[in-house]
């Protein structure tokens, strides 16, 4: 049976020092971000969700990203489990978001499970931005990606190129095996910051379970896939907006999960979306 977090508040809060590193960079490196009784309930969790997608019986938002192998991609998981919720909508999560995005609000977002099958690795990689797939705009968006497993470059952890988020976007590109109709013909290729390692300041780092990466919903990232034999890679992000979140069309795709229904014009508070609940404010009790 699945147990949910309790009344553990499973999570630290971020130092002065960590927020200004991810103002400065648009990522930083959280150590012992979540503690070990979180992070082994939250990767009990994300195993009920790949038993269920082995077993034909995925989420609406679920999808392997791999060619050979399995890289399940998964949105929404809170709404398939209540470990995921609690740590969603019962943890501190939100009031460490709204330390980060120096917000007097915070609503969730959305959330997302990442599990990459040891010696799955890709050809290419695949450097993104998340903001061009998602349909809102502003600068108080970001995303907490959390270990569930150890994780070094070579099992798949995320490179950043620091400071990218204060640079234009991009369009987005297909993941894996994606539809590529489902995007716009005349994207423009993101530049291969990997072969540029000398000119660009990408930033990675080995990852121990229950560290976390803070990172801005514009920085752009990648990762080349799990290169180890041994080593599975799980992660569970959840993102989070603050005060000047905007409904914001973008060309090329629009992610369901992540614009209202409400019909709100380009430009309206998303704080006005049933979809986005409030979670933290000003003044609570952190």
């Amino acid at each position: 049976m699945a147990q949910t977090l309790g009344n553990a508040t499973g999570v630290r809060d971020l130092t002065s020092a960590e927020i200004e590193t991810f103002h400065r960079d648009g990522v930083v490196h959280l150590e012992a971000l979540a503690d070990a009784t979180t992070c082994a309930r939250l990767l009990a969790a994300a195993d009920r969700r790949l038993e269920d997608f082995r077993k034909e019986k995925p989420g609406e938002f679920a999808n392997n990203l791999a060619k050979d192998g399995t890289f399940l991609s998964e949105r929404e998981c809170y709404k398939q489990d209540p470990v995921f919720n609690d740590f969603c909508m019962t943890s501190r999560m939100a009031a460490i978001a709204g330390q980060a995005l120096r917000s007097q609000e915070v609503r969730f977002y959305f959330d997302h499970l990442f599990m990459l099958d040891k010696d799955c690795a890709k050809d290419s990689y695949y450097w993104h931005q998340d903001m061009p797939y998602w349909g809102c705009g502003g600068t108080q968006i970001c995303s907490f990606w959390l270990a569930l497993t150890p994780c070094s470059v070579d099992s798949g952890a995320l490179e950043f190129v620091k400071g990218s988020d204060k640079g234009r976007l991009y369009l987005p590109s297909a993941f894996g095996d994606a539809a590529s109709e489902r995007f716009a013909t005349e994207t423009e290729k993101t530049p291969e910051y990997h072969r540029q390692r000398d000119v660009y300041d990408i930033a990675s780092w080995d990852i121990q379970v229950g560290d976390g990466l803070l990172f801005n919903a514009r920085i752009m990232h990648s990762s080349r896939g799990n290169h180890s034999k041994t080593q599975r890679r799980v992660a569970y992000s959840t993102r989070w907006i603050g005060d000047d979140a905007v409904f914001e069309p973008k060309r090329g795709f629009q992610d369901p999960i992540t614009y209202p229904e409400e019909g709100f014009p380009a430009g309206e508070k998303l704080s006005r979306s049933s979809r986005f609940p409030l979670l933290w404010k000003s003044g609570d009790l952190a």
